[in-house]
Parts: C-alpha cells; structure tokens; sequence
C-alpha cells in the first residue's frame, strides 16, 4: 500500500467515525491513520511470511531433487538451515533465502 493509499483509507475511516460519532472528520483522522499504517504492517508481515515459507519449501524440494540427479549436496546441512530459516526470522534474511532458492532451482535445472 503506498502513502498516498495509506492517507485516503485513513480519511475514509475518519469520515466513518464522523458520520457514526459525531465531530468533524479532523478529529478522528489521527486514530485512523494509527489504525489503518497498522493493518498495512501486519499484511505486509503475513505476505513475508509466507513468501518465506514458500521459497524454504522450494530450497528442500529443489536440494532433494539435485541429490537426486548426482548433485554434490549435504542434506543434513540444508535440513538444518530450513528448519533454523523457519524458527528463526534473524538466522536468514530474505535476501539470503531467495539467493539459496535461486541457487538450488538452477542445480536442477
């Protein structure tokens, strides 16, 4: 959600709570904006959630897979990285994760 999306939702709600409470839409508009920047947060939050579980799916699936076909990998090692990338967002960033799921997806290919 950009800013500007972020503003007109907020003056949307502050309009809600003139119309439903009384008062002017100034008023409410501080509350709204808190409300609303923190539903944005936890979306985004949710949405990097699961792009996060995808790829650590998508890193065992694609290690697996180049085991398979003669690939020089320890599994051991990529289990233990999964499983820590997974209880533990500070162990990997993202960058890291998407830089491993690139990696083992062209080790299939």
């Amino acid at each position: 959600m950009t800013k500007s999306e972020i503003f007109t939702a907020a003056w949307e709600l502050a309009e809600r709570g003139a119309t439903d409470f009384g008062g002017s839409k100034k008023e409410y508009f501080a509350e709204a904006l808190k409300i609303v920047h923190a539903d944005n947060a936890k979306m985004a939050s949710v949405e990097e959630g699961q792009e996060r579980a995808a790829l650590l799916n998508s890193i065992h699936t694609n290690a697996s897979k180049a085991l398979e076909n003669g690939a020089n990998i320890d599994m051991a090692k990529i289990h233990y990285f999964v499983r820590q990338a997974r209880s533990n967002k500070e162990y990997a960033s993202m960058d890291y994760i998407k830089k491993m799921a690139n990696h083992f997806k062209n080790k299939v290919a």
